[in-house]
């Protein structure tokens, strides 16, 4: 086991060697996880992506003036809404005014997309196979929400001010999907922003995150957890 991980990138590590932690033994307080014996990996994988995450954002002024902000995701539990199997992501969007245009070093142009998406995740629901699953979920390099309802607002800056459209998802058949961000990527030293000079934070949560779909909508963003956010 210790073999595999070795090949996987950090956050996939660090996870995977949080749930080898002997039973009994409590995580450390940096990964901020409780992932109890026996759960499965529904369980696991919901709670892995529960947090308040965030992207930084350059917006360029009408003036030319550069502001430096962040996109903002948080994911939380939504027993409310389909039972404990169920996630609410609330995208918050950029809060700009007066721009132009805001991009980051990934993407060029990134528009305001706000909304809530409910999502899960299916797997075989044994706890005596939690863990493995979602171990070779791992190794596979993504993860796979199912959303199951929901809409986001996108709209564009300056000159695509006015393109404006709601996407509602609302059939099957639609995932947001989470891979690793990798050592040295674009989307590595465009988080970098937030963990220059904090060794603690080396160990936070980063993933790329995508959707694809309805109505030729596409969205990825790169994120890191906010540490000062608590579940």
């Amino acid at each position: 086991m210790p073999n595999m991980t070795l090949s996987l990138p950090v956050w996939l590590t660090v996870f995977t060697t949080l749930l080898l932690l002997p039973p009994g033994e409590a995580p450390g307080q940096r990964d901020g996880l409780r992932i109890q014996p026996g759960s499965d990996a529904t369980t696991i994988a919901l709670q892995w992506v529960t947090g308040r995450f965030r992207m930084p954002v350059t917006c360029i002024r009408k003036d030319g003036s550069r502001i430096e902000l962040e996109e903002a995701l948080v994911i939380r539990p939504a027993p409310e809404h389909g039972g404990n199997t169920t996630l609410k992501a609330t995208f918050f969007g950029i809060d700009a005014a007066n721009v132009s245009r805001c991009y980051n070093l990934v993407t060029p142009r990134i528009p305001d997309r706000r909304g809530i998406l409910y999502l899960t995740f299916r797997s075989h629901e044994r706890p005596d196979l939690g863990i493995k699953d979602f171990q070779r979920r791992l190794r596979e390099g993504a993860l796979h929400y199912p959303i199951r309802a929901g809409q986001l607002r996108e709209r564009g800056f300056g000159e695509e001010k006015q393109q404006s459209r709601t996407i509602k998802f609302s059939r099957r058949g639609i995932n947001l999907i989470i891979r690793p961000i990798h050592h040295g990527s674009d989307a590595d030293k465009l988080l970098s922003r937030y963990t220059e000079g904090k060794p603690a934070l080396r160990q936070a949560r980063r993933f790329e995150l995508e959707i694809q779909g309805p109505d030729e909508f596409g969205y990825r963003g790169y994120f890191i957890e906010d540490p000062e956010w608590r579940r």
